[in-house]
């Protein structure tokens, strides 16, 4: 009997010790933190003039192949009325203004390109439906 209240007496005072132990470390002061407050503009762009100069890159890139895009479609619309001439020639001898004849011509080039574009929201809305696109700073 002697034997068993003596192993609850070492565990209790083992537990008072753990206790203590705990205790005094949650009394110790904890480390400062830096905290700075700022508005949600400054952070943004704070946070995005890291990636300035890439996005500058970027756009100037896109920007060029742009520009030779817009000459490409050009030089393709001009292909496209140089092959139709025989075919304004016609409009022209029964009846058509040369106003009119370039005119249906743009229209039949807008309607292509609305085609076209319309493809390409699809093909958008089917690919990027419901997914979350972050732009490193925020999600969108």
């Amino acid at each position: 009997m002697h034997r068993h209240r003596r192993l609850h007496q070492d565990a209790a005072e083992s537990d008072i010790t753990g206790l203590h132990n705990s205790v005094s470390i949650c009394q110790q002061a904890p480390p400062p933190l830096a905290v700075t407050v700022e508005r949600q503009s400054e952070y943004y762009q704070r946070t995005a003039s890291r990636f300035s100069a890439f996005f500058t890159e970027l756009a100037y890139a896109v920007g060029a192949v742009n520009a030779w895009a817009l000459f490409g479609s050009v030089k393709i619309m001009h292909a496209a009325v140089s092959a139709r001439t025989r075919e304004i020639a016609t409009l022209r001898a029964i009846g058509y203004r040369p106003l009119s004849a370039a005119i249906a011509v743009l229209f039949e080039m807008i309607l292509l390109s609305l085609a076209g574009a319309c493809c390409g929201a699809s093909l958008a809305w089917l690919l990027f439906d419901g997914k979350v696109i972050s732009n490193f700073t925020q999600r969108v």
